[in-house]
């Protein structure tokens, strides 16, 4: 047992209760995580939330990318985090969620459960999915409050490097397509709260057009062959394949073949992805 400290009997020191407002408790936790700027990447299906990271990656000269999902662990993480080069600004980690809460046979961890009832079979699917989630929560919150994480059993650690200015990219899952990006941002920022706290939302609309590219250009020329019913699937291994006599395919044409044919695939496999 321990008394009343003696402090307390000090006329000169003198105890005050402070509140803070919401948004004055960000900018605290933001000023402590002065060497990194953790940006929240959302939108629809296939609005190019992926496109827009990898550009950003490629400008960066030290840069590290996470999966976060059903394998998950903090020891996976922190041994590619520490890959990184501590001595070099501009770094960047990218968090790529595909983790999915439950429901029906999208849900990651469906194949372990399979053989229970479907009452037993709901319930198991919420547990595991919290204990994940709950998991990688106190991940985040060691990695960005503390600028610390460690590993419970083996003792690999990572720590946050200081004046570094380094960007970490979380791109928010598509979970429901009968949602809103906001609605699906408020619903992943409720599962990971450190990172609702600390993350700069960065919406990509859906009005945004392609980059068009070599590599879209080459997709582009293959859509148009396929719509015009001239892909010839006999062909030898050591030539070359031409999809298209076009030597290139205008921006606009590759917008419309582009707005034609991926809309559909995409919102239906990527909402689906394991």
């Amino acid at each position: 047992e321990t008394k009343p400290s003696n402090l307390r009997d000090i006329p000169w020191i003198t105890l005050k209760e402070h509140k803070m407002e919401p948004e004055s408790m960000r900018k605290v936790q933001r000023d402590k995580l002065a060497q990194s700027l953790v940006q929240l990447v959302f939108g629809n299906a296939g609005d190019g939330k992926t496109h827009y990271i990898k550009s950003q990656l490629k400008q960066c000269p030290s840069s590290c990318t996470i999966s976060v999902n059903e394998a998950f662990t903090p020891l996976g993480a922190i041994k590619k985090l520490r890959r990184l080069a501590y001595d070099k600004p501009d770094g960047a980690i990218f968090f790529n969620f595909t983790l999915l809460p439950p429901g029906g046979n999208n849900f990651p961890l469906h194949n372990l459960i399979e053989n229970l009832e479907s009452e037993d079979k709901q319930t198991a699917e919420h547990t595991l999915y919290r204990r994940l989630i709950e998991v990688i929560g106190w991940f985040f919150f060691d990695l960005l409050i503390l600028g610390y994480v460690e590993d419970r059993d083996t003792g690999l650690s990572f720590r946050l490097p200081g004046g570094l200015d380094w960007v970490i990219y979380v791109e928010v899952p598509s979970r429901d397509l009968t949602m809103t990006p906001e609605e699906m941002l408020e619903q992943f920022c409720g599962d990971i709260p450190t990172l609702g706290l600390l993350g700069s939302p960065h919406k990509i609309p859906n009005e945004i057009p392609f980059l068009i590219d070599e590599e879209v250009q080459l997709v582009c020329k293959y859509l148009k062959a396929h719509k015009e019913k001239r892909i010839d699937r006999l062909y030898k291994v050591d030539q070359l394949v031409m999809f298209s006599s076009d030597p290139i395919i205008t921006e606009e044409e590759c917008l419309k073949l582009l707005d034609e044919f991926m809309p559909r695939h995409i919102r239906t496999r990527k909402i689906t992805q394991r």
